[in-house]
């Protein structure tokens, strides 16, 4: 079994969030859906055909695409900004997400780096202790960050935003301040509910008690848009900022907080994400499965005006295109489904929660993490109600190829 956990520097290839058994109360405003008893009569409609073998879940959806074409194309991570620029803009998203909160001085000793030096050894020391060499680009350029009683920042060598958090849900879950660290509060509290979220719809509009007062989940969302779009750290702006699913979680004396699954989209088909049982973690049963590199991150609000956090969502958006080629749908979704029967025949009770079309980043070798090439897949989320596992099934859109790993 693998279980990979956020430590104190993110490590993008480790989450994401479908809650199983959670079910949507989004209204879905583009695209196409299917329901569970649509899929299931169209099953008994399509005589011997192989579908006819999948078992739906009476909550299944299908998120279809509204057009036939897609593109595939490649992703390659920005490189690294000029020493001074990399840390000016660190400075400007220390200002942005904690206004005013740390002097010039505080700075000057809480700024800290991570990185190596020409021959490969960890540095030591902060920025201040190391300003010369880094500047003389006598080291590579190294990852900022820092944490401490009034917040957390972290940012990748490429002017990406790996994480802020702050201090509300922190003092809130502890009674008293202390270093945040990587601080989650889903992890450390119960989820009372989940929404998931459709391609191109809004969740509703039911009223939570944070702290300092309530909010809808439709005007959190629009916050947590907001605050997405408005992030100046290095991203690509075709990779526009999208949520797919909220979890409502209970914290101390009757207050929520609303954790949102944060992922991202290109030409209005979704980036795919890790489905995830914790807060801090991607847990899964599959060690074959090929390197993906999947959306891991979310926001996290507790005051009903700002968000309290993101976490390890920078890294996928700050990414160049290139090789982009438009493609056909060759595997149609009744295809997929056809192809999945198949696959799953020596899988016993195996039911269908889900299914989406989405991007998949694959990393192309484990030397070159830099370079993706972006696929697009039918995916299935499922059960298996005898060990209770989790499913993800990926068809290929163009090949047919069938692979999953199961959670």
């Amino acid at each position: 079994m693998n279980y990979a956990r956020l430590g104190s520097f993110i490590s993008v290839s480790m989450m994401w969030l479908l809650f199983a058994g959670c079910a949507s109360d989004a209204s879905p405003a583009g695209g196409r859906q299917e329901t569970g008893e649509q899929a299931v009569s169209q099953q008994a409609a399509a005589a011997g055909a192989d579908r006819t073998s999948l078992v739906f879940d009476s909550g299944f959806t299908a998120e279809l695409p509204a057009d036939d074409t897609y593109e595939v194309f490649e992703l390659t991570e920005k490189p690294a900004l000029k020493p001074q620029a990399l840390y000016d803009l660190f400075d400007k998203n220390v200002e942005q997400y904690f206004p005013g909160e740390f002097t010039a001085a505080e700075k000057e000793s809480l700024y800290a780096i991570n990185g190596t030096d020409a021959a490969g050894e960890p540095l030591t020391g902060n920025y201040a202790e190391n300003r010369e060499r880094i500047l003389r680009g006598e080291v590579p350029v190294p990852w900022l960050w820092f944490t401490s009683e009034r917040g957390q920042i972290q940012m990748m060598s490429n002017g990406s935003l790996l994480s802020f958090i702050g201090t509300a849900a922190y003092q809130i879950q502890n009674g008293t301040s202390g270093n945040i660290g990587m601080y989650c509060a889903a992890e450390d509290n119960p989820v009372s509910g989940c929404v998931h979220i459709p391609l191109c719809s809004l969740p509703p509009d039911t009223e939570y008690p944070l702290s300092n007062g309530t909010v809808s989940m439709r005007k959190a969302y629009e916050i947590t848009m907001q605050t997405l779009n408005a992030d100046i750290s290095v991203h690509n702006p075709e990779l526009k900022p999208d949520i797919t699913d909220v979890w409502v979680i209970k914290m101390a004396n009757g207050v929520c907080g609303l954790h949102f699954w944060l992922t991202c989209q290109y030409q209005g088909i979704r980036f795919d994400t890790y489905p995830m049982r914790h807060g801090l973690g991607f847990e899964t049963q599959s060690p074959e499965m090929r390197p993906y590199k999947l959306y891991p991150g979310y926001a996290f609000m507790i005051e009903p005006d700002k968000l309290d956090s993101i976490v390890a969502f920078g890294e996928l958006r700050a990414c160049d295109i290139s090789a982009q080629q438009e493609k056909q749908i060759a595997v149609s979704y009744e295809d997929a489904q056809d192809l999945l029967a198949e696959a799953v025949a020596n899988l016993a009770n195996i039911r269908l929660k889900r299914a989406e079309f989405v991007y998949l980043p694959v990393k192309d070798s484990q030397d070159d993490a830099a370079h993706m090439t972006v696929e697009a897949v039918w995916k299935f989320l499922a059960e298996n109600e005898t060990d209770h596992y989790g499913y993800v099934f990926y068809v290929n859109a163009d090949t047919g190829a069938v692979e999953y790993y199961k959670y």
